[in-house]
């Protein structure tokens, strides 16, 4: 079952957009939208990304009334 969480983390982070997708947030909290933009990429696009990263821990998300932040989980992303 360990095996399976590293391989999982693995492929999580070894994807060139997800890995820009990191770096952005290692600058701080952005929502969606400002992701998207910043990579020059569809919001689907992102929000798939984000699905994935949120799917290992790297990624937690928090709503500020109708926008949702996405942060960087730092602790998790050293694992």
């Amino acid at each position: 079952m360990q095996l399976d969480k590293l391989v999982n983390y693995h492929k999580a982070v070894g994807d060139p957009t997800r890995i820009r997708i990191i770096s952005l947030l290692k600058k701080g909290p952005l929502h969606g939208q400002a992701i998207a933009y910043k990579l020059g990429l569809q919001p689907s696009t992102i929000t798939h990304h984000i699905s994935k990263l949120r799917d290992v821990g790297i990624i937690y998300q928090r709503r500020q009334g109708n926008i949702i932040y996405f942060y960087l989980d730092l602790e998790r992303l050293e694992y």
